[in-house]
């Protein structure tokens, strides 16, 4: 870097910095109860007396809502060089006397903070201890964001709440799709039992999804998939997933079962094309090529359907089995 460029770097610096400081002053400024202290730029410890005046701020529950949540925003940038403000936002997080949206956002300061900066290690363990603390909250918003916070760690204690509300209604959490979700970020083989008996018996179809996903990973779970698969009466949209997850678990039986729903004219137009394009791409070209009444039939589809969703995926097979 050259003298001029050096020099208008720190002269940048030196404009942020003295937006910052006014942005803090500003804040302050508009305080009922904590008053503007002068000159802070002049004396010994002007920083660290300015921060403390703004951490005051944070916590007096006698101020503005909306001024606490601006300031705690403002002094995220700071979290690197001041230790504490990790602890004060953990502080509001667990406070539930403190309004829901403090909470949110001594949240997000706290997350911020744990990707960022090399003092977290310490402190991890009050963090998740704190997280672990929320997840019965009765903030919809903020018990979702831990569960899913703590999901993300592989935290054992999250996960026995998870299947804990699976198994109980009447003790979840969380909606159960959501539930499924955040289980798949550590999924156990003792997991799966409780997940087909959500699929057989489903709570809302997105819990059903979500529970098909996961069991793409369960050699057990093949023949439910493969019922599901070919199942007439099921969804689309369900019959896709299991289509996946027999894919992943049972390729040479997906393969044909996957040409009996391209070669019957009754079944879904969107089902069809699903198959037709994980064989296109899928599937083994030297069995493929074996079948020629299936090229035939895809043939036919592709010149005579009305799905446009179907034709696609018949143009796509063709084209790639003449690469």
């Amino acid at each position: 870097m050259d003298v001029e460029q050096y020099r208008k770097q720190y002269e940048e610096q030196l404009r942020r910095a003295a937006e910052q400081q006014t942005s803090y002053r500003d804040l302050l400024d508009k305080s009922k109860s904590t008053p503007m202290v002068l000159g802070l730029e002049e004396s010994e410890g002007g920083e660290q007396d300015e921060m403390a005046e703004l951490i005051k701020l944070i916590r007096n529950k006698d101020e503005d809502v909306e001024l606490r949540i601006r300031t705690l925003d403002a002094i995220s940038r700071e979290a690197g060089e001041h230790g504490e403000l990790f602890d004060v936002a953990l502080e509001l997080l667990q406070d539930t006397n403190e309004p829901a949206a403090l909470r949110r956002s001594a949240l997000s300061f706290v997350q911020q903070i744990s990707f960022g900066s090399t003092r977290f290690a310490a402190k991890r363990p009050n963090y998740l201890a704190v997280l672990r603390s929320v997840v019965d909250d009765k903030d919809t918003t903020l018990r979702r964001r831990a569960m899913g916070i703590l999901a993300r760690e592989k935290d054992e204690y999250v996960q026995r709440r998870l299947i804990e509300g699976l198994e109980h209604r009447s003790k979840a959490l969380i909606p159960p799709a959501k539930a499924i979700q955040l289980l798949g970020y550590d999924i156990h083989a003792e997991h799966y039992p409780i997940l087909r008996q959500i699929v057989e018996r489903p709570p809302s179809r997105a819990a059903k999804k979500e529970a098909i996903r996961l069991l793409a990973a369960d050699a057990s779970s093949k023949d439910l998939l493969l019922e599901i698969l070919r199942d007439k009466g099921e969804s689309s949209d369900v019959r896709n997933i299991s289509a996946i997850a027999v894919q992943s678990l049972a390729p040479t039986e997906f393969e044909e079962i996957a040409k009996q729903i391209v070669m019957d004219d009754s079944e879904d137009n969107a089902m069809r094309a699903t198959c037709i394009n994980a064989l296109a791409h899928f599937a083994n070209p030297a069995v493929l090529s074996e079948d020629s009444k299936l090229d035939e039939h895809i043939e036919q589809l592709s010149a005579t359907s009305s799905s446009r969703q179907l034709k696609q995926a018949t143009r796509s097979y063709i084209a790639k089995r003449k690469e």
